[in-house]
């Protein structure tokens, strides 16, 4: 087992501010220590990418991306199909987070790649329970690609 990577940092996709507020409440809960990025929208996600890249030393490289697929400019479905036809980015676990309610939403964004598909909860302590899922998973027990 893993032990906690507290210095990978998550990048967050989203478009809605409310939701950026929200996790930035949850990580203030000290419910995990990661830094995380936010960007809200495809073409911002793409951007951050690859200047993460060309960073010294990749820091700002996240060990996972959380993706809404609703997204102004380049929405969560295309940018999930990008960045998994990028050599330098398709190992980059994508687990998608979105209100959306279509039940072949999860088909489709397999399909396109994600690892993971979570709707989003109704309230504040369903969001900290989603964080703390998270980090148990992709930050304890999975051995990332880096």
């Amino acid at each position: 087992m893993n032990q906690e990577n507290d210095y990978l940092s998550i990048l967050a996709a989203s478009g809605n501010s409310v939701e950026q507020n929200l996790f930035k409440a949850v990580m203030e809960r000290g419910v995990m220590s990661n830094e995380i990025h936010f960007v809200k929208d495809g073409k911002e996600l793409m951007e951050f990418l690859k200047a993460s890249v060309s960073k010294q030393g990749g820091s700002l490289f996240p060990c996972f991306i959380l993706l809404n697929l609703n997204m102004p400019l380049m929405d969560g479905k295309e940018a999930l199909r990008t960045i998994k036809s990028h050599p330098q980015f398709r190992k980059i676990p994508i687990v998608v987070l979105t209100s959306s309610a279509k039940p072949d939403e999860v088909i489709s964004s397999c399909d396109r790649g994600a690892n993971s598909f979570i709707h989003e909860p109704e309230d504040f302590e369903g969001l900290v329970r989603i964080v703390k899922a998270l980090r148990e998973y992709w930050l304890k027990k999975v051995e990332l690609p880096t």
